[in-house]
């Protein structure tokens, strides 16, 4: 019996890649990026650390929702 398992090829240079902005009210946003590896094993209510190199910061962002199929995860942001 010969198995043949198959990891489906990601292209890592578009992870992290914001697909869309949505204003949802003054200074509220949603964002939806492109991160298959995080949309198939984060959850709702989960961080994410978003790391600003100028700043030398971290920002820990809350997930809202993922899909598995499209590999993303939506973000909303009060700016």
């Amino acid at each position: 019996m010969e198995l043949n398992i198959q990891e489906p090829h990601l292209d890592y240079s578009n992870f992290g890649l914001i697909l869309t902005k949505k204003p949802l009210a003054e200074a509220i946003t949603q964002f939806a990026v492109y991160s298959p590896l995080l949309a198939t094993k984060a959850r709702a209510g989960q961080f994410v650390m978003l790391r600003v190199p100028e700043l030398g910061q971290r920002i820990p962002l809350t997930i809202v929702d993922r899909d598995i199929t499209s590999g993303t995860i939506t973000l909303i942001v009060k700016a």
